[in-house]
């Protein structure tokens, strides 16, 4: 099967811990092609070159890449290698990725980050070997952080990844850094975020806020029934992370199942738990009440949405107490 853009990770950590894996962002849009970072030489270019585009992914590689350089030292050094010839040499590899780029604000910024934990894990009588599974830790802490704030944004949905990550890009054309500022200028709240915070509101039954998130939804142009098959996949969703967590499945198998980024699924299990399956099982069923005599023209499609939101924000939920 042929792979598009969107099938690859920019920037990401081989599963031995020895390489990066990047895209090669010179070669786009005509070419998608995946390349093996090993040396300092290789991440330097890779930077300095801008195969890596964009301040997330520039911290992400310089931190993967000193993280990889560590293992390498570790590894050249032998068990009897002490702290100090440890550091010696990752601090020259520090300083000289950093001379890749000496304007981008993040790589600075994560090579200094990735120096402080070293040093402070040294503090806290860590050995050489467990430094480098500390560093291996503290760079995939580092892409996750700019994920988490670029997906709160865009949501989970593929083709509003890409549109949003179009729009970031053109913003910045000319800059080698996309700061965090930019991603909360120019991303839009995804649609499905406020409609989660929505059914947050509604089952604390403050109606109001829950209709101020409605008539939010409405000012952006979005259609009554497409706000109403949202809301019900909302419940959906809330309803299968209910029954998995039930089942005892952990967080990270009811990400895959549902298909939910794996730092949402907390958040979906606490929304759940103030629902029983009986409520939301209910929920959708009204959902779907609704959608018919919206489209039997025995209900307008805006009051419709309008009075299921009143009706759920009203009556009282069965607790996640009630239930069991």
């Amino acid at each position: 099967m042929n792979k598009n853009i969107m099938d690859y990770e920019t920037v990401a950590l081989d599963e031995d811990g020895k390489g990066i894996l990047i895209i090669d962002q010179t070669l786009l849009p005509g070419r998608t092609e995946s390349i093996r970072l090993e040396t300092a030489k290789e991440i330097w270019e890779a930077i300095y070159l801008l195969k890596v585009r964009g301040a997330p992914a520039i911290g992400v590689t310089a931190a993967f890449g000193l993280s990889v350089l560590a293992r390498q030292i570790a590894e050249d050094g032998g068990k009897e290698m002490g702290f100090d010839s440890f550091y010696e040499r990752l601090k020259e590899q520090k300083d000289y990725l950093d001379s890749a780029r000496p304007t981008a604000v993040n790589l600075s910024w994560a090579l200094n980050r990735m120096d402080r934990v070293c040093r402070q894990a040294h503090e806290n009588g860590k050995t050489v070997s467990e430094i480098v599974e500390i560093l291996g830790r503290e760079a995939k802490k580092i892409k996750e952080e700019d994920m988490k704030l670029f997906l709160s944004k865009t949501g989970n949905d593929m083709e509003n990844i890409y549109q949003e990550w179009l729009k970031l890009s053109a913003y910045t054309e000319g800059r080698e850094e996309i700061t965090k500022g930019d991603i909360e200028e120019i991303c839009s709240v995804q649609i499905s975020g406020k409609i989660f915070e929505m059914i947050h509101a509604i089952s604390e039954r403050k109606q109001k806020k829950a209709l101020e998130y409605y008539y939010d939804l409405l000012t952006l142009k979005e259609p009554p029934m497409r706000i109403l098959f949202l809301i019900a996949r909302e419940y959906n969703l809330l309803l299968q992370v209910k029954q998995l967590e039930k089942e005892g499945k952990p967080a990270a198998e009811i990400a895959k199942i549902t298909k939910l980024q794996g730092f949402l699924v907390g958040k979906y299990i606490s929304q759940a738990k103030q629902f029983s399956v009986k409520n939301l099982k209910e929920t959708l069923a009204e959902c779907v009440e609704t959608e018919e005599a919206v489209k039997t023209g025995q209900l307008d499609g805006q009051l419709g949405v309008e009075l299921l939101i009143i009706k759920f924000s009203t009556k009282k939920q069965e607790s996640f107490e009630e239930e069991k």
